[in-house]
């Protein structure tokens, strides 16, 4: 059965994703804790309520926990399937991962702020027919807009490694700690501009491929915000600037066309603008160079 139908250009159509609820458990239910999604139509002039992902289709080790690392591998090389509208499909295991963070964001109880019930998602490589080379270059030419339009961005940066849910969370601490305490940092950033000026500073310093194992928590924190100059929590956010996400050619324009981007690692999660303030900080911490 086909799986993708035209789309109609002239009013500039796009598929989004519906993922639906995680199946209750059966024992004769071979797709229980899969990924199940639906395909939508929606036209980009109907103005639709939907987000776009930004991510990197794969993962080099430094980015995955290293007890892990030898079954992402495998999954990378074989894919990890999914259900879409009935269909088995094969995805890379980042995209899959992300996936199914945000099922569980769509799902969990309470409905989440940041993704409600009706969200859906634009992903590349599912909304977009691959195999079909016209659609495909006509999606790209339309990328921009399809990212301006969007709700909002998420940018997935993978799943949980090297502390980076208690690195997001100490970014989130820190930053409150300078606006209660007065402290100034650099200006605003031009977001177009000085972006990629930023996301390269950053990534001179970001050498570091796992941090310390055992600096977990609130003495984590605190140590981090008492000598951030050598704490271990610039060291985990040295990691996190680290990853290869920030390395993606397509990331200005997929983060910058939008005004709203939240930056998801694993289950955590902060805007852009928290995210890269604090690496400005950081930038003025390690000295620019």
């Amino acid at each position: 059965m086909a799986i993708y139908q035209t789309l109609n250009d002239s009013i500039h159509k796009i598929r989004v994703l519906h993922i639906l609820p995680q199946r209750a458990f059966k024992a004769s239910d071979q797709t229980q804790g899969q990924v199940e999604c639906l395909l939508e139509y929606v036209s980009l002039n109907n103005s639709p309520f939907y987000h776009a992902l930004s991510y990197t289709w794969q993962l080099p080790d430094s980015d995955v926990p290293f007890a892990d690392r030898e079954s992402v591998t495998r999954n990378e090389d074989s894919g990890v399937d999914i259900i879409l509208d009935g269909n088995v499909v094969s995805v890379t295991f980042n995209l899959w991962s992300a996936l199914k963070q945000f099922q569980y964001l769509l799902y969990m109880e309470g409905e989440s702020e940041m993704f409600p019930r009706e969200t859906r998602l634009w992903v590349d490589a599912i909304c977009i027919n691959q195999l079909e080379f016209s659609e495909r270059n006509t999606q790209v030419r339309q990328m921009r807009q399809i990212y301006q339009k969007a709700r909002c961005v998420n940018a997935w940066l993978g799943p949980e490694a090297s502390n980076s849910s208690a690195a997001m969370e100490f970014a989130k601490i820190y930053n409150n700690h300078v606006r209660n305490n007065g402290l100034q940092g650099k200006e605003s950033l031009n977001r177009k501009s000085k972006l990629r000026q930023l996301m390269n500073q950053l990534l001179k310093h970001s050498h570091v491929s796992e941090a310390p194992k055992d600096s977990i928590g609130d003495k984590w924190i605190a140590q981090g915000l008492k000598d951030p100059a050598s704490g271990p929590s610039w060291i985990a956010l040295a990691a996190l600037y680290g990853r290869s996400y920030w390395r993606r050619v397509w990331i200005v324009q997929e983060i910058i066309s939008n005004s709203t981007t939240w930056v998801h690692c694993g289950g955590s999660a902060m805007s852009l603008t928290t995210l890269l303030g604090l690496g400005e900080r950081c930038v003025d911490i390690v000295g620019d160079d």
